[in-house]
């Protein structure tokens, strides 16, 4: 079961899935949005402007602090790195 990286199995080893098919997933895509670094770049923004407007529940993004972000782009540079510094963020905001 180590080598099987189907999202069952993945989720089992406590992974919490952030790709698009979840609501924390990246919109954007490489390509047409964008190269990889422009795409994460306009999650980011995203995401702090939903945090603003009040779109996020910080509750559930402070959950994700600390938890092993799963997206398909490992090991290259995801947005689960900006979920990630995001959740963080919400978890020492709520205290």
């Amino acid at each position: 079961m180590d080598g099987d990286r189907s999202p069952e199995a993945l989720l089992a080893r406590g992974l919490v899935r952030v790709d698009r098919e979840t609501k924390w997933g990246n919109p954007f895509r490489i390509g047409p949005d964008g190269t990889r670094a422009e795409v994460i770049e306009r999650y980011r923004r995203d995401l702090w402007r939903r945090i603003r407007a009040g779109e996020v529940d910080l509750d559930e993004l402070a959950a994700l602090d600390g938890r092993n972000l799963l997206c398909w782009c490992a090991p290259l540079q995801c947005h689960a790195d900006v979920l990630a510094r995001a959740a963080a963020w919400a978890a020492r905001r709520r205290g």
